[in-house]
């Protein structure tokens, strides 16, 4: 072999070698990078874990997790679901499953007693996403109580049924949107998950989870269902557990004329209401003077009543009085009354 033949198969060699080893630093790398969610499958051990659930959003579910984590300067990952109670309850324990992933690269599958945060949003107005803070919380690992739930892989996953108390309670007015956000503090490996289900399996309430992520380019709020995050909408699988508040229920009695229009408000529930805002409109007619007006009641004790009232109505013609109220604890109540006006006389029917 001459000598540039010798120098020719060297060079393609040596470009070889290094091709082969870019490839492999390629993928050590690669699998070493965070992975943003697992997808698992197995039959679902659906089951309370409270006496005193007052908001289910699907557990025992085995579809997988979405990365739920955050490190300053390392990772952030923050998944986050929707929910709404149907009364005023303080709710002092939460329940979710989830655990850890890419055990391998840490030290195997097991509960590495990550500490976990909650942090509860009010919802925002003007999208399907959390808004505002409502209130944080850290726990310790100390005080977190769980158990073992499920594993594909236990030297790659482990997943548990977690329950925290929250103190002091947290108060949640009824038919107001909310949201809670569930995330460990941690260094990358293992990954920290929130165990999810989706529309085929489990269902959505409300709305679709939704998940906020520079690490992993979500800079904002959006849908589980986002193309290339997890394509079809997800919830995630928690409860909330509590005690029903006592609450006031606001009830319109009756809108009555002739001389300008009243409202008798009562306070059926076993709560005071306080500041309670009370709004009377006219709709339809010709209505000169006391079209609508509105103002506040301090408060209507329990089994009492309130007066709300345009003193002078000036028109004519068929109209709709509507009468809306709402007061401090979330509560609201409103009614309508067909009635005709005739210059300064309010006749209802």
């Amino acid at each position: 072999m001459d000598r540039r033949s010798f120098l020719k198969e060297a060079v393609v060699l040596l470009l070889t070698a290094v091709m082969v080893s870019s490839t492999i630093v390629v993928a050590n790398t690669n699998q070493n990078q965070p992975t943003l969610s697992t997808t698992d499958s197995g039959p679902s051990s659906q089951s309370s874990m409270s006496n005193a659930v007052v908001w289910d959003n699907g557990m025992g579910y085995k579809v997988g997790s979405l990365a739920a984590q955050f490190y300053p300067g390392d990772i952030d990952a923050f998944p986050a679901d929707d929910f709404e109670l149907g009364a005023t309850y303080n709710v002092d324990t939460v329940f979710w499953q989830g655990g850890y992933y890419n055990c391998q690269y840490a030290s195997g599958g097991h509960d590495y007693n990550f500490p976990w945060n909650i942090t509860f949003y009010n919802h925002n107005a003007t999208g399907n996403k959390p808004g505002t803070v409502y209130k944080t919380f850290s726990f310790q690992n100390s005080s977190i109580t769980r158990q073992f739930w499920y594993s594909p892989n236990i030297s790659a996953r482990w997943y548990a049924n977690y329950s925290v108390t929250l103190s002091p309670p947290v108060q949640f007015l009824p038919n107001t949107h909310y949201w809670i956000c569930i995330y460990a503090f941690n260094m990358t490996f293992p990954q920290s998950g929130w165990s999810r289900h989706n529309q085929s399996v489990g269902g959505i309430k409300l709305h679709q989870g939704m998940f906020k992520s520079t690490s992993f380019g979500y800079t904002d709020w959006v849908n589980t269902s986002t193309s290339g995050l997890l394509n079809i909408p997800n919830d995630f699988n928690f409860q909330l557990g509590g005690m029903l508040v006592a609450a006031p229920v606001l009830e319109i009695a009756s809108i009555k004329g002739p001389i300008g229009v009243k409202a008798t408000i009562k306070n059926t529930g076993d709560a005071k209401a306080t500041n309670v805002n009370w709004e009377i409109k006219f709709t339809g007619g010709t209505i000169l003077l006391g079209k609508a007006k509105n103002g506040t009641i301090p408060e209507i004790d329990v089994a009492g009543e309130a007066i709300a009232k345009i003193p002078f109505v000036l028109g004519f013609g068929k109209s709709v009085i509507g009468v809306s109220v709402s007061c401090d604890q979330g509560v609201t109540a409103s009614k309508s009354q067909n009635a005709t006006v005739l210059l300064f006389l309010v006749l209802t029917k």
